[in-house]
């Protein structure tokens, strides 16, 4: 399981406490993620209420899925192998259940697509929403240089259709919404709205007591994210204060934190490890035995993302170390909310900086008291994000 899929529970799950009833249908994807099971929810609620559907994987009954979904929406993609199948569940339990919408979630499209297919035949309001840019070559650089994926044969049509059918489109913020907007071939700005990820109120975790410093990142940080920068700039901080040396600890969890540590050691780090990978519980448990989170970004013109990783954070109360692009999304929120330091990825000398800022706050016994991430939770909380969808549903509604 990996981050879209965890974003997806946390909002099923917040969305089902909140009085809510949300049948989900999703890839049957086990064994298929880049990191190891998250958790496992066992809850009546949660079984009752999760449909996992495999792609077709025969010839033939593929040729069926692809000729059947051309038939219903003109569009042409592999994908119809999940898709079609996923779609004929959906028109089952729309003939049994009563719903208030469809809402569609990417990345990658195959999501979109069976919106748009459920949109023609069942006539329900559609949410589309966008976590990520799709498909993958349109991404900003410098993911898209790193993902190398060629345009399909389509793909304006498909974009298109998204487009016009789609009766609302959500994203997690708002650079995301202005830069996916740009390249959609119809304008939506006027039927879509910021619904950010939801930090849950019961996954709320306290701090634990320890010693020395502790900085701790969990996530991917292979290219095009890159902790050079950042591994540089503790450099520099501890040829300043080397008295700190023996107090400071740097864990890497996640894709590529083998490759850090090991750079960290030719550079003469000799405080910076690799927990390799971790599951989410895992996480969580070196997150509130830790003093300041990491969050680091890929060097880009604009910072149009925002990371799950950024709402981990906040429900764990840790200060933030933002390492990411000078004009972005979490540069916006550490201005608005507090919470943490928000530094430019291309400056070392900034970054070793804010490590001092850091280390005298910690001496001080001050760091969690001035920087703690749980100013942001009025822009995550339940409240907020419900309340907005429930606004989306109304002007829906109100469009019947």
């Amino acid at each position: 399981m990996g981050a879209e899929a965890l974003t997806g529970y946390k909002f099923w799950r917040g969305a089902t406490e909140q009085g809510w009833q949300i049948d989900v249908i999703a890839r049957d994807s086990r064994g298929e993620g880049r990191y190891p099971v998250l958790f496992a929810d066992n809850s009546p609620e949660f079984r009752g209420r999760v449909f996992q559907v495999k792609p077709d994987d025969h010839f033939f009954l593929k040729l069926r899925d692809n000729l059947a979904g051309l038939a219903g929406s003109k569009i042409w993609r592999r994908g119809w192998s999940w898709v079609y199948p996923a779609c004929r569940l959906a028109s089952e339990l729309i003939i049994k259940n009563r719903y208030d919408a469809v809402v569609s979630r990417s990345l990658p499209l195959d999501g979109h697509i069976a919106g748009l297919w459920l949109k023609k035949k069942s006539g329900l309001p559609w949410i589309a929403n966008w976590n990520d840019p799709a498909p993958l070559y349109l991404m900003p650089s410098p993911y898209r240089e790193n993902y190398g994926v060629d345009p399909a044969w389509g793909d304006g049509h498909t974009l298109k259709q998204i487009s016009i059918h789609a009766d609302w489109h959500t994203f997690p913020c708002e650079r995301l919404r202005k830069f996916i907007a740009s390249y959609l071939p119809v304008d939506i700005l006027s039927k879509s709205s910021v619904i950010p990820h939801v930090a849950l109120s019961d996954w709320m975790l306290s701090l634990q007591q320890h010693d020395g410093l502790r900085f701790f990142y969990a996530g991917d940080i292979r290219p095009p994210r890159s902790a050079e920068t950042f591994l540089e700039g503790l450099s520099k901080f501890l040829r300043k204060t080397p008295m700190a040396a023996q107090n400071i600890e740097v864990s890497f969890a996640g894709q590529g934190a083998d490759e850090v540590f090991n750079r960290a050691r030719e550079i003469g780090l000799d405080c910076v490890r690799s927990l390799g990978l971790l599951d989410y519980q895992k996480v969580n448990e070196f997150a509130v035995q830790s003093d300041v989170g990491l969050l680091i970004e890929a060097d880009m013109e604009e910072g149009i993302f925002l990371p799950s990783k950024m709402i981990d954070l906040v429900q764990c109360g840790l200060p933030v170390l933002a390492i990411v692009p000078k004009t972005g999304t979490i540069s916006d929120l550490i201005q608005k909310y507090g919470g943490g330091l928000a530094v430019d990825v291309a400056r070392p000398d900034d970054i070793a900086a804010a490590i001092e800022r850091i280390w005298l706050m910690w001496k001080e016994g001050a760091l969690s008291q001035k920087l703690s991430s749980r100013s942001m939770l009025p822009e995550f909380c339940e409240d907020t994000i419900f309340s907005r969808l429930e606004g989306v549903l109304e002007r829906l509604e109100e469009r019947v």
